[in-house]
């Protein structure tokens, strides 16, 4: 799979926005409660997005869309932002950009992404995020750190 080049900055962070798609169906009863049942289990995210670009930056972009990306109809690697952090996206176009020219200085690059699986804690790391304290979790992964980087580290000589 093609990756988003690495030379070009993250999208900005002032407009960026998650808006995942409705992934339940809800019937209406003619008596009692409506009933909800989960229509995907791959539910795409939305994400808009906009970049500042210098010319050369923007030549680049520019030229990665029309033949990498194939003019944005390919799916592709980004790293973005989310709860875990900067980390790898599959992700592609929904439509095509646009690059005002800002001040004669940058180009002003917006669009919108649409993410396939959407990087989340598993549920195994949720149960244990919920199950404990963030005290005694941080403190475990302080001393896991201390015993693997400097005890450990130490006694193999290296």
């Amino acid at each position: 799979m093609i990756r988003f080049p690495a030379t070009l900055p993250l999208p900005q962070a002032d407009s960026y926005a998650i808006k995942p798609a409705d992934g339940v169906v809800r019937t209406d009863m003619e008596q009692g409660p409506a009933r909800q049942r989960r229509e995907f289990t791959q539910v795409p995210t939305k994400i808009p997005v906009k970049w500042r670009f210098t010319d050369a930056q923007f030549a680049v972009f520019d030229a990665w869309v029309q033949w990498k990306g194939k003019a944005g109809a390919e799916w592709f690697v980004i790293p973005l932002r989310s709860g875990l952090g900067v980390v790898d996206h599959v992700a592609r176009f929904t439509k095509q950009y646009e690059a005002p020219l800002s001040s004669g200085l940058y180009w002003l690059v917006s669009m919108e992404l649409e993410v396939r699986d959407r990087p989340v804690l598993s549920e195994a790391e949720l149960d244990i995020l919920l199950d404990s304290s963030w005290t005694d979790l941080s403190g475990a992964v302080t001393r896991l750190d201390a015993l693997a980087n400097i005890t450990l580290f130490d006694e193999i000589g290296a």
